[in-house]
């Protein structure tokens, strides 16, 4: 449910401990640009059930990752060609050129 392993970042930065989640913007159609934002912090590393629920709550606010109704997948915002349909099941069934 949280997506793909290579969505999140974990670790500690300037004495917290911090989970960042990959954001990919375009700048033109070939021109992606990954950036990482941080969205939750913890004076203490916390358990991984902490993390998970984290991921979890950041899939749900579909800020960050969307779920993809053709091919079942969770994908990062900037991959989705609308609110339910990646890029990919746009180019396969819609005829889309990305």
């Amino acid at each position: 449910m949280h997506g793909d392993d290579s969505f999140w970042r974990f670790g500690h930065y300037d004495g917290k401990w911090e989970l960042q989640v990959m954001v990919v913007q375009w700048e033109g159609p070939h021109q992606p640009i990954v950036m990482w934002r941080p969205i939750r912090t913890w004076d203490a590393e916390p358990e991984p059930s902490v993390l998970n629920e984290a991921k979890k709550e950041a899939c749900c606010s579909d800020n960050y990752i969307r779920y993809c109704t053709r091919c079942g997948r969770y994908m990062l915002k900037g991959h989705m060609h609308n609110e339910d349909t990646c890029q990919g099941c746009a180019e396969r069934y819609l005829g889309v050129v990305h």
